[in-house]
């Protein structure tokens, strides 16, 4: 792809705003606690299942739109953590046509489990140290 393509794909990519971030984390919340995580899981495959994969952006506007959902999930009543987040930005994303991976890791000893975004195989907005310790589970949505 030359840059002049690259540029006008990332043009055309619809950013994200702050207002459907927050919508997006409030309706996901309320999906896992009434349907859970099965159900949530299968609307997300539905609503992404009819979006062709198609925007090659810049990993900025990746970055910015996750940086988004980091602000929404800061001012939304009450708790979003990163399984929520991820999952919005993966589903918002992905809803803009942007192949971004879903991906959950645990650390077995001290225990610990995180939910984050990769985007042409590298994190978005996280810190690879965190990353590297935890073993990689198998992707529950794609």
């Amino acid at each position: 792809m030359t840059t002049s393509t690259a540029a006008s794909s990332t043009s055309r990519f619809q950013h994200l705003s702050i207002l459907e971030a927050t919508y997006t984390i409030a309706w996901i919340k309320v999906a896992l606690h009434v349907f859970g995580l099965e159900r949530t899981l299968a609307w997300c495959r539905k609503r992404i299942g009819q979006v062709p994969v198609h925007q090659q952006v810049s990993t900025a506007a990746v970055n910015e739109a996750v940086r988004r959902i980091a602000m929404a999930a800061a001012i939304f009543p009450g708790r979003a953590l990163c399984f929520e987040q991820s999952l919005a930005g993966f589903l918002c994303l992905r809803r803009r046509g942007v192949l971004v991976d879903f991906c959950l890791g645990v650390q077995p000893l001290g225990f610990t489990a995180h939910a984050w975004l990769e985007y042409h195989g590298r994190t978005v907005n996280e810190q690879g140290e965190l990353v590297r310790k935890l073993v990689r589970l198998p992707s529950i949505i794609q």
